[in-house]
């Protein structure tokens, strides 16, 4: 992305949030008196962000296991050091440095050899970490669907097709990761098929490289599987926690434990999707919509409870800043790299963020 399309894209993102919010709370669906919970139960508040924490560090863990399966060791303190400097920038320096983007460059530079290995590593740790927000939320799907179709709401339709949806992907997905060694066969067999378009070999090739490498080592990526679940679970556990604290002890309406974390599922879904900064905005009309589809019987509680998430991420991606006014260096070294590569590199170079 060039640097005048990053001038007009960020500002852009900003303005959609703000819009998005301001119709949230003129329509009575974001109710920040609520989130006053922060300020009254500050254990509530501290329980939320060391669990994020934790998610957080699964996360980080996730990529030092992604990163030795392409057969790169790096220490787990690494692995945290630029995941925290990354998600401090990527929050209150957006366009500065991406937080994919520094880690990229940064390992690259570290091991110049394996460069397309620690670059798929960055990849695939996003792909990953989609792929079991989807396969959480297509298992959570079918434990809730005698809930669901017995809803009424207009949304219930759309949902149902999400839900279908994310059971195919997740089946899709499953059977890739088993056959894994097949689809490096098919890629072997289709080199041959495309040796007259120059612009494929070199993309084909590194994809090879890095499949060949997982497949003789998949359980680094049934483990990534494992540790994005867990980290998804816990941001879903804030949720909860939150949810109780605002609005009471479960039942709330007619939801149940099953369609509480396919709706929390479904949010964060379209939360990770790159329309506004931390998902600002798109957070609280999604949650909105979809618990109240659910039947959750209170016009706020979506967007209440994922404006509290939002607020605990906000909290710990500011811890970044220990990272970076500690690690001045590896901050230095990251912008520099940022600056000087992340404009010419692919698949070769720099991935774009998921």
């Amino acid at each position: 992305m060039s640097a005048k399309l990053k001038s007009f894209v960020g500002p852009l993102k900003w303005i959609v949030a703000i819009l998005l919010l301001v119709f949230t709370i003129r329509s009575g669906k974001l109710d920040f008196e609520q989130l006053k919970i922060f300020v009254t139960s500050p254990l509530t508040a501290a329980l939320c962000c060391a669990i994020a924490v934790v998610w957080y560090g699964t996360t980080f863990f996730r990529w030092k296991m992604l990163l030795k399966g392409q057969g790169i060791e790096i220490t787990y303190k690494l692995a945290f050091q630029l995941g925290m400097l990354g998600q401090f920038f990527q929050t209150f320096a957006p366009g500065t440095l991406g937080a994919d983007v520094a880690k990229a460059l940064y390992i690259c530079k570290k091991f110049p050899k394996q460069k397309v290995r620690a670059l798929s590593s960055v990849i695939v740790d996003r792909v990953i970490g989609l792929f079991a927000l989807l396969f959480l939320g297509a298992l959570t799907f079918i434990a809730s669907y005698e809930h669901i179709v017995q809803q009424t709401d207009k949304l219930i339709p759309l949902i149902l097709s999400l839900g279908y949806l994310l059971v195919s992907i997740a089946g899709a997905g499953l059977l890739v990761l088993i056959f894994l060694p097949v689809v490096k066969k098919i890629l072997d067999r289709s080199s041959g098929l495309i040796k007259n378009w120059k612009f494929l070999r070199s993309p084909l090739k590194q994809a090879k490289q890095v499949i060949q490498q997982y497949a003789e080592r998949p359980g680094y990526l049934w483990l990534a599987l494992f540790l994005s679940m867990c980290a998804h679970s816990m941001a879903v556990l804030v949720l909860y926690i939150i949810s109780k604290q605002i609005f009471g002890p479960p039942p709330w309406g007619e939801i149940g434990g099953a369609s509480f974390f396919l709706a929390s599922v479904l949010g964060l879904t379209a939360m990770a999707l790159p329309i506004s900064p931390l998902g600002l905005g798109v957070g609280q009309v999604a949650f909105a919509a979809v618990f109240l589809a659910f039947g959750v019987g209170q016009e706020s509680f979506g967007a209440s409870i994922v404006t509290g998430l939002q607020i605990v991420t906000l909290s710990v991606n500011l811890l970044g800043a220990i990272f970076f006014a500690t690690h001045k260096n590896e901050v230095a070294e990251m912008e520099a790299l940022s600056n000087s590569g992340a404009e010419s590199h692919s698949l070769s170079g720099t991935p774009q963020d998921a």
